[in-house]
């Protein structure tokens, strides 16, 4: 076993120069005589005295470089002092003072830290720790981890690509369970994507001292996911309680590169895929029939597969699993209900798949707990948990709900400590299911008052919804109910192409309506449509005009494929006058229509050829003089 080391520590401000007296306090009395310019009527009590004792008047300064007067120069460095000694009763109060003088110059203050913080880099490593433990308060979260202001000791960003990739080689693809049960917030917490917050945690854990945004960290864990992880953290993690969490995960991750890990998980995310992975099933079915239980299904073997990557903190169940959206809440409950002897079985197919490629490491690891100092965790410390207490809750309580009720935890930091002790959870109550004989309709869609609507008085699906104040579906669901079948229309035995073409082309009906009167399917119907050549309405398409809706004779495809398109009939009666036209406007003009040009470009479109040549004057194609032809055949049928 080795241990796998990120670059060292070094100095508490990588980047910065080694602490200089004369720098910071020349940086602080530079500043300080800019604050007395601009934000004098905001500046503590301290910095008036300073001024009254050198004549009453603040010092005019302008320069940006350089003090001037002996004026200038004496104030300066009298203010400096006192913002520079911690030990001057007025000390921290006149060095805010002189942080907000800095800030009115800029004026996007989220959004400029980092320049602000440079800005105060030649001053030295004390002094800019000092100025990034003071603007913490300010600080977004990822600010926080990436300079480190709510530790004990600020850092400057100042990691290289390649030390933030030794880092993720020691990160997993979530949290360790016992650090995200410390993380995890008590109160009231987001557990719609359980995966989605140790995910988030994980990848928060390469911001520190680095560079990297969220998505790019995220990519280095093997992440698909990261903008829903990242919004999972923002509604749980509160501005007010931004300095515990990100405390934590900034020393968290520092102390990784200081220690390293034993675990090289880049290693493992590289080699320990779905494919390659392996299960002893012959060994698995022989212990499940040795303790009475059943192999189960393919869900188990996906359930299984999935906690042999998640073991070994290769990446969550949610981003390597081609499964529906349930599969996490069925994950979760497998994970947590684990029995002891499917526990060990997996663990030692962890083993063997780490052997098969020669990876000498233990299955899971995790740093300890003394790594991170000074810290009011949010949510649970494992070791305060009573073992005992917790052991007589699962197993008396019905559902992991209750039993997380019962010890004063939330739902996941039960499942979490399971997955620590080893321990099995009790199942989730599944939701009552609506089953067994449905109840007889009653008053308007009682069976007998439905008969006699239907069968009696021969009213239509429509009608019978009017009459009874329902929709079409719901008197469809009680006619079904009651054991109502519909009415046989005339049709011949079995279907045939001129009776489908009457009912597609001619009465303009849809192959579901037609389907249902002929115990088919609409796909069946569909396919023999397709087969003969019919056009059929689609819902996208509209109904015949009532113009020709009356016709005896079926249309032919290509005029039913315009005449159910946007096209109108009254646009149609046009396109034989077309040929012998100057041009297309000059058609507009004489025939008195607004547009003629894009409605023959989209039938055109339709049937896929073109009708008209744009010659001068214009002419009819031969695909186009036949079609023309039927058109003027149908408009003086339609006269």
């Amino acid at each position: 076993m080795h241990t796998h080391r990120g670059a060292g520590v070094g100095s508490d401000l990588p980047g910065c120069p080694t602490e200089s007296r004369p720098a910071s306090r020349y940086a602080l009395a530079w500043r300080a005589l800019k604050g007395l310019g601009t934000v004098l009527d905001q500046a503590p009590a301290a910095v008036h005295d300073v001024v009254r004792d050198r004549g009453g008047a603040p010092p005019a300064f302008s320069d940006r470089k350089l003090p001037e007067t002996a004026d200038q120069v004496a104030v300066g460095t009298a203010i400096a002092v006192i913002a520079y000694e911690p030990g001057h009763p007025a000390s921290q109060e006149v060095f805010d003072w002189i942080l907000e003088a800095d800030r009115a110059q800029y004026t996007q203050d989220g959004q400029q830290q980092g320049r602000r913080i440079d800005r105060w880099r030649p001053a030295g490593e004390r002094l800019t720790a000092r100025v990034i433990t003071s603007l913490n308060t300010t600080m977004t979260f990822p600010q926080q981890l990436r300079f480190g202001s709510a530790m004990p000791h600020p850092r400057w960003p100042a990691h290289t690509k390649d030390q933030a990739h030794r880092r993720a080689a020691m990160i997993p693809a979530l949290l360790w369970p016992s650090w995200s049960m410390r993380l995890l917030a008590t109160g009231s917490v987001d557990t719609t994507v359980p995966h989605a917050f140790r995910a988030a945690c994980s990848t928060y854990l390469l911001i520190p001292g680095t560079r990297l945004g969220f998505a790019a960290a995220g990519r280095l864990l093997g992440h698909q996911a990261p903008r829903r992880d990242r919004r999972i953290i923002d509604r749980l993690f509160q501005p007010a309680s931004f300095t515990a969490p990100a405390s934590a995960l900034a020393q968290l991750a520092h102390a990784l590169d200081a220690h390293g890990s034993p675990i090289d998980y880049a290693r493992r995310r590289r080699l320990l895929t779905r494919e390659s992975l392996r299960i002893d099933h012959r060994a698995y079915e022989r212990l499940c029939w040795d303790h009475g239980r059943k192999p189960g299904a393919a869900s188990r073997q996906r359930h299984m597969r999935a906690y042999l990557l998640d073991l070994p903190g290769v990446a969550p169940a949610d981003h390597v699993v081609d499964v529906p959206s349930t599969f996490i809440a069925e994950y979760r409950k497998f994970t947590a209900a684990l029995p002891a002897w499917l526990r060990g079985f997996l663990l030692d197919q962890a083993r063997a798949n780490l052997a098969r490629h020669n990876i000498d490491e233990p299955v899971h690891w995790e740093p300890p707990p003394h790594w991170v100092t000074d810290v009011d965790w949010p949510g649970v410390e494992p070791d305060d948990v009573d073992r005992t207490a917790f052991r007589d809750a699962i197993s008396t309580c019905k559902t992991t709900t209750e039993a997380a009720t019962a010890l004063g935890m939330t739902p996941e930091h039960v499942r979490l400590f399971t997955a620590l002790s080893g321990m099995t959870a009790p199942e989730e109550e599944a939701a009552p299911r609506a089953r067994g004989r449905l109840m007889p309709l009653q008053g308007e869609l009682a069976p007998e008052r439905l008969r006699t609507m239907y069968d009696d008085q021969g009213l239509s699906y429509k009608e019978m919804a009017k009459a009874t104040g329902c929709s079409n579906t719901a008197v469809v669901s009680a006619l079904t109910h009651a054991s109502i079948r519909g009415r046989q229309r005339d049709r011949p035995g079995t279907v045939t192409r001129p009776w489908l073409e009457e009912q597609c082309v001619l009465r303009g009906r849809s192959l579901r309506g037609i389907a249902r009167e002929c115990g088919m399917s609409a796909g069946d119907l569909r396919k023999l449509a397709v087969h003969w050549g019919i056009p059929v309405w689609t819902g996208l398409t509209r109904p015949l005009p009532p113009e020709i809706s009356f016709l005896p004779q079926p249309l032919a495809p290509d005029l039913h494929r315009i005449l159910t398109s946007k096209i109108s009939f009254e646009t149609l009666r046009l396109l034989p006058q077309l040929p012998g036209q100057p041009s297309l406007c000059a058609a507009e003009r004489r025939l008195g229509v607004r547009d003629i040009r894009h409605p023959l470009l989209r039938i055109e479109r339709i049937l896929g050829f073109t009708i008209i040549q744009r010659s001068h004057p214009l002419a009819a194609t031969d695909p186009g003089q036949r079609l023309l032809a039927r058109i003027e055949h149908l408009v003086q049928s339609a006269a």
